[in-house]
């Protein structure tokens, strides 16, 4: 039957964008992480993260997001976009470019966040957790504008997916939990 090739199709399409949603959000904590803990390392600085936060944050704070995206509901217009080559990459140019840009704004910020806290309290613990924090809250804000790729997150109807919305509260209260 006909109807069940373009059905398959289409859920192919929702597949692989929800795919490349979770690695871009994913890829993105990632990569800042690794922006913070090379940055601090350079210029001499105690780290600004601890292995046990960036753990924390991967695993408890991101994990339920990162799950929720693979259920994402499909764009009403997904149909209408001319078939991907075959060639084309799971992780494409555009994307790299996309996660690199996001990874050096957010590590800049928490080293920022790390310096300015530090010098102002003197107080090493103080200013981890604030990084701690800063990276755990742009995380469960930034994967409602990896739901939208093309489009700003405010436009969309940020409660579409209910499950993300269950996740980003857990991650929230578990973020918050350690304190």
């Amino acid at each position: 039957n006909f109807s069940i090739v373009v059905k398959a199709i289409e859920e192919g399409r929702v597949m692989f964008e929800n795919i490349r949603k979770i690695i871009l959000y994913l890829m993105s904590d990632a990569f800042s992480e690794i922006i913070i803990v090379v940055g601090s390392i350079s210029f001499g600085l105690p780290l600004p993260i601890l292995a046990v936060q960036i753990l924390w944050i991967n695993l408890i704070s991101d994990g339920f997001p990162g799950l929720a995206l693979t259920i994402d509901p499909k764009r009403a217009d997904i149909m209408k976009e001319k078939p991907r080559s075959s060639r084309e990459r799971l992780v494409n140019t555009w994307m790299m470019s996309l996660i690199g840009l996001i990874s050096i704004i957010t590590g800049l910020t928490c080293l920022a966040v790390f310096l300015l806290t530090f010098k102002i309290t003197g107080d090493l613990v103080i200013a981890r957790s604030m990084v701690f924090i800063t990276l755990g809250l742009d995380s469960l804000i930034y994967v409602f504008s990896v739901r939208t790729l093309m489009v700003p997150f405010w436009r969309s109807n940020l409660f579409e997916n209910k499950w993300l919305i269950v996740a980003v509260l857990a991650g929230l209260v578990l973020q918050i939990l350690p304190f």
